[in-house]
């Protein structure tokens, strides 16, 4: 009798939201399940659950023990950051004839430093530990609730323990199977003997969430009106049990899959069904973080009356467009945000002076840096500075890329302590280490020419300074020389401690150039002869010159 109260009252407190697993504003539940990850299917994917306001919707992949290629799969996962879809996989083994192949725990391994070896999507590694193990097919061929959390706990426990962002979710279960064992086993009687093994404590410890096939049974045809098990809202059934086994843990749910036959319904009532189970009762429990339905692309049987898209073609039917019109919201998935700035720029910069740096990061996160994403660098300082970063444009996880820095100095001297910090969306992710900016006074510079001839003395001098990159920054004009010496004052847009290229040029005399690394005093540069052989004023020595000078 204490049991049947305490069960009443459940009930009756759910409503009030006991169980809900808070869920974030920015969540987006709309998702689909896939057979094959190919990119036509992802890209359809993401124009489904991403459509009408969307973004960051879920897709639910299986990874198979026989598929664990890093090539295919980050291709995968970098196409899914693309496309903002979160993903949901599920670890299968291999078919043996009609069966699944029980997992072993000499495999375990393999598949955690496979796992490990991805670079995921979003922080949280939602997984899924094999599929409907409830049905003897998916177990080797009988049923075995104690093998399977066995299996699953060593699995759980070294996932854990190699990574804490793995969000662990046991199989998910049909919840319509008679009790006729080794074939099958009912859900309840599955789950009882499952946590049993398991244990109350290991499933508090280890799993996040509930997978749930949320089917509207019997014969996939029920009503979207339907509670209890073997429904659309199967997984409150599940979550009563789970709490009645001694489980409190509050678990977001995931509807892994779910979904009507067109062939008893018809694809106008089947498109309806699922029109109202999204606006009226998924899109209302915030205990639901994801419903993926089963599935997007399926083109023979026995899964075809599932399939959203029709077999031999392109296009979808009623049921896409109907969830496609749906109004959805902007998910937000926390990602993992680190970098590395390679150098910083130079530290003393001369007064009232503009700079183009060249700056070199690497991206070494989850996020993919973009500036359609509210991706941007900004200077963190106390100070106020003019400057320009460059925009990013797709800089991919493990990518290296330079960009220009356009910077100028105050014409104050004084020394700030400066950070470049990567921002998304106003947010800061990440900073460097601090730039020690020193604002030093203009330098001045000496240059010591030669003239061939006699005279070594002139005014239409032109001297042009190149940085380490070959921009231009500094041009003087009818520059007065005077005994083979030229004076500089107030030369801007130079750093002391970088390298310089140096030009001096003069009409009908071949350019002269040299490298000078400016430094607090004592700036010289220093030219060899300079010829006067450039008789065509090009700026270089040719036959043309030749002749000239010959009087040919």
């Amino acid at each position: 009798m204490k049991k049947l109260i305490a069960l009443w009252l459940l009930i009756l407190l759910l409503p009030l939201g006991v169980f809900a697993a808070p869920r974030t504003s920015q969540n987006n539940l709309y998702g689909i399940h896939l057979a094959v990850p190919t990119e036509s299917d992802l890209v359809a994917a993401a124009a489904l659950v991403n459509s009408n306001g969307g973004d960051w919707g879920y897709v639910t992949l299986v990874i198979q023990e026989d598929d664990l290629d890093y090539n295919k799969w980050q291709g995968v996962f970098n196409k899914l950051r693309q496309l903002h879809l979160i993903p949901l996989i599920r670890l299968a083994t291999h078919p043996e004839g009609e069966n699944w192949a029980i997992p072993q725990s000499e495999g375990v391994g393999r598949f955690v430093e496979f796992l490990n070896s991805l670079n995921w999507v979003v922080k949280e590694r939602y997984l899924i530990l094999f599929n409907e193990p409830n049905h003897g097919a998916e177990w080797g061929g009988a049923v075995d609730p104690e093998g399977y959390a066995k299996i699953a706990l060593e699995f759980a426990t070294k996932l854990k323990e190699s990574n804490p962002d793995y969000f662990l979710l046991l199989a998910g279960l049909d919840q319509s199977p008679p009790e006729a064992p080794p074939r099958y086993l009912s859900a309840t009687s599955y789950y009882r003997r499952m946590i049993s093994e398991f244990g109350v404590a290991n499933f508090e410890k280890y799993i996040s969430g509930l997978a749930s096939h949320s089917y509207p049974n019997p014969g996939f045809s029920g009503s979207v009106l339907g509670s209890g098990w073997g429904s659309i809202r199967g997984y409150e059934a599940e979550l009563l049990l789970l709490r009645e086994l001694g489980v409190k843990k509050t678990l977001p749910v995931f509807i892994t899959e779910t979904g009507w036959k067109r062939g008893a319904l018809g694809e106008s009532q089947v498109a309806q069904n699922y029109s109202y189970a999204y606006q009226e009762i998924w899109n209302n429990d915030p205990r639901i973080r994801a419903v993926t339905p089963f599935i997007l692309n399926y083109q023979t049987d026995p899964f075809l009356e599932f399939s959203f898209q029709k077999a031999g073609e392109s296009t979808f039917f009623a049921q896409y467009s109907a969830l496609q019109n749906l109004s959805k919201i902007i998910g937000s998935p926390v990602q993992i945000e680190r970098g590395e700035f390679k150098a910083l720029p130079p530290v003393e910069l001369v007064e009232d002076s503009s700079f183009r740096f060249k700056l070199s990061l690497v991206n070494e996160g989850q996020g993919l840096w973009d500036k359609k994403d509210g991706y941007e660098l900004k200077l963190i300082s106390k100070s106020e500075y003019y400057y320009n970063f460059a925009p990013f444009l797709e800089v991919e996880p493990q990518e290296e890329i330079t960009l220009n820095f356009d910077f100028h100095t105050p014409p104050t001297v004084g020394s700030s302590r400066v950070r470049i910090g990567l921002f998304k969306k106003n947010r800061l992710m990440f900073a460097s280490s601090p730039w020690e900016i020193k604002i030093i006074p203009l330098q001045k510079l000496t240059l010591n020419y030669r003239l061939f001839g006699w005279k070594n003395s002139g005014d239409n001098f032109q001297v042009e300074i190149y940085d380490q990159y070959e921009d231009l920054v500094l041009l003087r004009r009818r520059v007065s020389g005077q005994s083979g010496t030229i004076l500089l004052d107030k030369v801007r847009n130079v750093a002391l401690g970088e390298r310089y290229r140096v030009v001096l040029l003069k009409s009908g005399y071949l350019p002269r150039q040299t490298f000078v690394r400016f430094q607090k005093s004592g700036n010289i540069a220093k030219f060899a002869w300079h010829l006067p052989l450039d008789r065509n004023h090009d700026g270089k020595f040719s036959i043309a010159d030749l002749k000239a000078t010959l009087g040919l």
